[in-house]
């Protein structure tokens, strides 16, 4: 109730929230869902301060049962740059002989992504999936535990076997999202750890890249409380702003890696011109442009993410800029951010090029 009630619940609800917020008995994620959407009540009620409060009980809720380990996520980073260097990948694409096209939309959450998705989906050639767990799950066939370099313990001689198996299953798993021949859209967002084998299953992938503000994207994220345990990233500024980095730099390999694979979308440049990024997104996936590709907001398609409400709105600029509200109360964010270099050091209202190269 208190989540859509958008004229203001009576005290008793919100009372009756808080306790069951704050009662050590109910499991924590109950908790933090709880006071996320307490802070949100208080946001449309026009109290900023107790939104906030509430947010940073939450987040602190979170971080305590599941904290983020940055560690593992540098290590990430390190593997990837040492194991898909170009002589690997010149080796490995096209070895599976799969003609298929799918188009993976990659970004962090809040960027954007399911927008794009359903912009994509109203073309004729397009079956949107949604988050599909498929690549993950062949990419686990070939690194078990998730770490690059397990690619290269593959004996030479067993490596093209490998891969053409890991796109037939791939292919088979798609299979089941697809219709009429059209070609499936992915946009599970830890995708953007995968392109490397995304790519060498499926020569003719195509990539879009939602970037945006990453004040809004931090902003957003820490206020939501994610059901998704591989978002342990979100309840604090800094680990935010680290994953916001690794991330950054993670496309920025694979676009040095893959020229003309991947394709950024800036958020706000969509927002302002969306006929014209979206002609642009649509020649970079090889298809036709129609002005029907804006008309999505009704069109409906199940949407399964936090997203859901801004899809039904369709494309608008109310999101942009939301962190400005709260700028008193965002320094943490705002030290956070520069001292990963995604914000320069003109302070909080610094401009942020969106169209820069990732990394």
């Amino acid at each position: 109730l208190l989540e859509h009630d958008r004229t203001g619940a009576g005290p008793e609800l919100v009372s009756r929230a808080e306790r069951a917020a704050r009662d050590p008995e109910r499991p924590w994620s109950e908790r933090a869902t709880l006071l996320s959407i307490l802070g949100r009540h208080a946001e449309r009620a026009g109290d900023p301060d107790r939104a906030m409060r509430f947010w940073s009980e939450q987040t602190g809720l979170a971080h305590a049962a599941a904290p983020y380990h940055r560690g593992a996520m540098d290590r990430f980073l390190a593997e990837t740059g040492a194991v898909w260097t170009p002589d690997l990948m010149g080796r490995l694409r096209g070895l599976s002989g799969r003609e298929e096209a799918p188009i993976l939309i990659l970004g962090m959450p809040r960027s954007g992504t399911t927008l794009v998705e359903q912009i994509l989906a109203q073309h004729p050639e397009i079956s949107p999936g949604g988050e599909l767990y498929d690549l993950g799950d062949v990419a686990k066939g070939l690194m078990p535990d998730g770490s690059p370099r397990r690619l290269l313990e593959i004996p030479a001689e067993a490596l093209p076997d490998r891969i053409r198996r890991a796109g037939s299953i791939y292919a088979d798993g798609l299979d089941q999202y697809r219709r009429d021949g059209a070609r499936v859209t992915d946009k599970m967002p830890e995708n953007f750890k995968l392109i490397g084998i995304a790519a060498a299953l499926m020569p003719n992938l195509r990539v879009i890249h939602m970037r945006r503000d990453p004040r809004d994207v931090c902003f957003s994220i820490w206020r939501l409380q994610f059901d998704n345990a591989g978002h342990t990233y979100g309840n604090r500024f800094e680990d935010l702003a680290h994953y916001y980095r690794v991330h950054e730099a993670l496309i920025a390999h694979w676009s040095a890696l893959l020229p003309g694979v991947i394709h950024t979308v800036p958020y706000e440049a969509l927002v302002a011109d969306p006929e014209g990024e979206g002609r642009r997104l649509m020649e970079h996936c090889g298809l036709s442009w129609s002005a029907d590709q804006l008309d999505f907001s009704g069109s409906g398609r199940g949407v399964r993410t936090a997203s859901t409400t801004q899809v039904r709105e369709g494309l608008n600029a109310r999101g942009i800029g939301r962190w400005r509200p709260y700028a008193s109360r965002l320094a943490p964010m705002f030290a956070a951010l520069q001292a990963e270099g995604l914000l320069p050091p003109g302070g909080a209202e610094a401009p942020v090029d969106l169209r820069k190269k990732a990394g």
